[in-house]
C-alpha cells in the first residue's frame, strides 16, 4: 500500500508539474500556477510513502494519515465541483475521485490489520539464531 502511495503521488507531481496545462484539461479546470504547488506537495507524500515502506508501524501511519487528509479533502473539493459547476469530467469525477477515497479507506484498513498483526521481527531473528546455535 505504501509503494502505491509512493507511486500515485510521483505520478501525481509528474503530471501538475511538468503536464499542467492537460492536467487541468482532464480534471476540467482552467490552467493555474497552483497546480506546480499540487505536485510538489505531492512529490513530497510520494517521498514519505517510499520511506515509509519498509519502516515503523509509526511511519507507515503518519504516511497514511497524511496522504488521507490530502486525498479526502480533493475528494470534497471534487464533490463540490460535480455539485456547484456540473464538473463531471473523467479527472474530476471518474477514477480520480474514486481513488481519492479508495486509497485512504484501504490504507486504514491496512494499518488496522498491521497493528492486529505486528510483523515479528525480533522473534524470528530469536529463533534463527537459537537454531544455528543449537546446530
Amino acid at each position: 500500500m505504501l509503494f502505491s502511495i509512493g507511486i500515485s503521488f510521483l505520478y501525481n507531481f509528474g503530471m501538475h508539474v511538468f503536464f499542467g496545462e492537460m492536467a487541468a484539461r482532464f480534471i476540467g479546470w482552467a490552467d493555474s500556477p497552483f497546480q506546480r504547488e499540487v505536485g510538489f506537495a505531492s512529490l513530497g507524500f510520494a517521498a514519505v510513502g517510499f520511506l515509509s515502506f519498509r519502516g515503523s508501524f509509526d511511519m507507515r501511519m503518519a504516511a497514511v494519515v497524511g496522504s488521507a487528509c490530502f486525498l479526502l479533502g480533493a475528494a470534497g473539493g471534487h464533490v463540490l465541483e460535480m455539485i456547484k459547476s456540473q464538473n463531471f469530467a473523467p479527472g474530476n469525477a471518474g477514477i480520480i475521485f474514486y481513488t481519492d477515497v479508495l486509497i485512504p479507506i484501504i490504507g486504514v484498513a491496512l494499518l488496522r490489520l498491521a497493528r492486529r498483526y505486528p510483523r515479528r521481527k525480533s522473534a524470528k531473528i530469536a529463533e534463527s539464531c537459537k537454531l544455528t546455535t543449537t546446530q
